[in-house]
């Protein structure tokens, strides 16, 4: 029998290490990094490609794994604003996907071409409903990250209307 060494299993196995590594996902298991991704799909966008927007439902979650996203929010007299540009592994977004009856507060568009992991609410739910560990965990960090990034976009925009 053939080994089994498809591009997608390499792919997924390039994911996972780089998944590893990253700030968020440091203290996941390997195990727990496995059930996420086996949640997820790899999706890749072309630069520009965007993969959410402003003020649609939110319905899916995001991993960057490879390539380059700046989130954007538009600002009525100030036109649009960068609010972050992501290129690390591991970077997160679409978090609103996560708050009930959430809309998406920012756009991502993909400035070059970029490898993505997305995860729709209903199976991210179903998981943490099955590994309520995995959930607390998953939940803790993703609050941490929500306050930092709060704080930053507050910052921002104190900036700019200065």
């Amino acid at each position: 029998m053939p080994p089994r060494d498809s591009s997608r299993e390499r792919g997924k196995m390039i994911a996972e290490e780089r998944l590893v590594q990253s700030w968020f996902f440091k203290g996941f298991t390997r195990a727990q990094i496995d059930t996420l991704l086996a949640n997820g799909q790899e999706v890749f966008y072309p630069a520009g490609g965007k993969v959410l927007v402003e003020g649609e439902p939110a319905e899916s979650f995001h991993v960057l794994v490879q390539g380059a996203v700046s989130i954007k929010m538009r600002i009525e007299e100030h036109g649009e604003l960068v609010l972050s540009t992501f290129r690390q592994t591991g970077e997160i977004f679409g978090w609103s996907t996560l708050v009930e009856g959430g809309r998406f507060t920012a756009t991502a568009e993909c400035l070059e071409e970029s490898r993505i992991i997305s995860f729709k609410r209903k199976n991210l739910e179903d998981l943490f409903t099955r590994d309520p560990s995995l959930g607390y965990l998953f939940m803790k960090r993703l609050a941490g990250l929500i306050s930092r990034r709060l704080e930053s976009t507050r910052a921002l925009l104190l900036k700019e209307i200065s």
